[in-house]
């Protein structure tokens, strides 16, 4: 169980990506699009999955 635990998402080295898309006024919608377009499709995860990945992992974009 711990091995599960310690796993990194898939979506882990697109991490730098997705904040930059976000911090550029993207919405998270546009940015899975995005993302799931350029990547092979046996690594693409569910909206679902990616907004848990951004709401978890990713820093919130910079508001004024």
């Amino acid at each position: 169980m711990t091995e599960t635990r310690n796993r990194k998402s898939k979506m882990e080295k697109y991490k730098y990506e997705i904040e930059e898309l976000l911090n550029k006024g993207i919405t998270i919608r546009a940015t899975w699009k995005i993302i799931c377009n350029d990547i092979p499709s046996y690594e693409r995860i569910s909206y679902a999955a990616f907004l848990h990945f951004v709401n978890k992992q990713c820093t919130k974009p910079k508001s004024d």
